[in-house]
């Protein structure tokens, strides 16, 4: 079925795209449970979000979006492994600020302790 966009003249044929839909399930599953959560925490901790982050998930929607408008299965094949791609790049950016920032709260809690005894 094709369907025109209306606030563009885009036009997409969604049954290229419908065979590959628990791949594109899945990569939105792990940005629902997995990214945005980390993503949040993040935020909370460091009262920023990481560019590197906002960059794989514009990306991994990039690709989503390309996916809907290729005209040929490779096309569509491509963009959804591009697609998976940038979420395990995302998830692992999550994974690696989240660290940082533990290590950060670690260093800032022995340099606000030094010299109390914490043997207690």
């Amino acid at each position: 079925m094709v369907q025109e966009v209306e606030m563009t003249s885009l036009r997409f044929d969604e049954s290229l795209v419908n065979g590959h839909f628990n791949d594109i399930l899945n990569s939105f599953r792990i940005y629902v449970e997995d990214i945005q959560p980390l993503i949040i925490n993040i935020e909370e901790l460091k009262s920023e979000f990481p560019s590197e982050i906002l960059n794989e998930i514009r990306a991994m929607y990039t690709h989503l979006c390309r996916a809907y408008m290729a005209g040929t299965d490779d096309d569509v094949v491509s963009n959804i492994e591009k697609l998976k791609t940038h979420t395990k790049r995302a998830l692992l950016d999550c994974y690696k600020n989240s660290c940082i920032v533990i290590i950060d709260q670690r260093k800032f809690f022995f340099q606000k302790y030094k010299g109390v005894d914490l043997s207690l």
